[in-house]
């Protein structure tokens, strides 16, 4: 008789617990979408300031996408997408977010609701991506299959990037220092003078297809992974959200190669009194410095990876390793 007692209890209490934990298990994740303007300093407030500690305290319950409005070709849909949710034309601002049927405007709904809001979409089993969105003319300057897969695909490419970029980082200041570790590194000059124009050619021609997509509506065909919009439609990709990420780099690979025809073809000349190696290897650290904090981004801030930026920042750091100045000194 107790030993029935106790059964009664004991799946009494499981079943109990399998109720009470499954909203907690279960995929309750909550969707939302932020549609911001880099003129905006509302946003900037929204994105530096509100969203961080919201996002920190519901971690991977909460996947926000972010939309930037920045061309006047936008202001249509937009307003066609707010009407949708009743919201009128003389109403619309940013920052505008969508939360299942619910939309909060300006810094202080957004500030004061979407916590509650958050918490409400967990217990119910979380809220979808909006279908309205979706469907709007917007799915063209988002990437749906990145939304999909949480944009979290690419993240161990973007990991083992930073920390390759780390290694030759540190390798390349010690190796200033100690000189004979270059010897470990040394079958890289024998080829160095046919993998240099080749690595530069490879960087330039992604970093002006990157301009492209940063510039114009395009899509990006991503392969391997996808992010590749989302990271080029982030705040990120412009600088004060005007020059384009990606024309630094284009400028960037033509220093290289100028650089480098002077340094290693011309310098026989001796045209400048500079050492145009020792310049042309700090210009390179530099890159490889601004690679290092973008890839960060795109892990911990964006949460997205684009490969062709992963692919520009590792060729940056071989070509760091390449243009290393103690490899004259070794060799003689």
């Amino acid at each position: 008789m107790e030993d029935v007692i106790r059964s009664k209890i004991f799946f009494a209490f499981l079943t109990y617990f399998i109720i009470w934990a499954s909203p907690v298990f279960a995929s309750s994740e909550v969707n939302v979408v932020l549609f911001w303007s880099p003129t905006c300093p509302h946003c900037h407030d929204v994105i530096e300031n509100i969203l961080p500690p919201i996002q920190e305290r519901f971690k991977n319950k909460l996947l926000i996408t972010y939309i930037m409005l920045y061309k006047e070709s936008q202001a249509e849909p937009f307003y066609n997408l707010a009407s949708e949710y009743g919201v009128k034309k003389s109403d619309v601002g940013v920052p505008f977010m969508i939360i299942g049927d619910k939309v909060l405007i300006g810094t202080d709904e957004i500030e004061k609701d979407l916590p509650n809001l958050i918490q409400e979409g967990i217990k119910q089993g979380g809220i979808p991506f909006p279908e309205k969105v979706l469907h709007s003319e917007f799915s063209k300057y988002i990437d749906i299959k990145a939304i999909e897969n949480k944009n979290s695909e690419g993240k161990p490419y973007a990991i083992f990037t930073v920390i390759f970029l780390l290694i030759v980082t540190i390798y390349s200041l010690l190796s200033l220092k100690f000189k004979n570790l270059i010897r470990y590194v040394n079958f890289f000059k024998v080829i160095g003078n046919y993998l240099i124009p080749i690595f530069i050619v490879m960087g330039f021609l992604i970093s002006i297809y990157l301009f492209h997509l940063e510039t114009t509506d395009s899509s990006g065909v991503c392969v391997i992974f996808s992010g590749c919009d989302t990271v080029q439609k982030s705040s990120f990709s412009h600088i004060f959200g005007i020059i384009p990420m990606a024309a630094l780099e284009v400028f960037a690979y033509c220093v290289f190669f100028a650089l480098w025809v002077y340094s290693y073809k011309l310098n026989k000349n001796k045209v400048f009194r500079f050492n145009p190696k020792i310049l042309l290897f700090w210009i390179n650290f530099m890159a490889v410095i601004v690679a290092i904090c973008l890839t960060t981004l795109e892990i911990f801030i964006i949460k997205a990876a684009c490969v062709y930026c992963i692919v520009s920042s590792i060729i940056i750091g071989l070509l760091l390793i390449l243009f290393n100045p103690q490899y004259d000194k070794v060799n003689n």
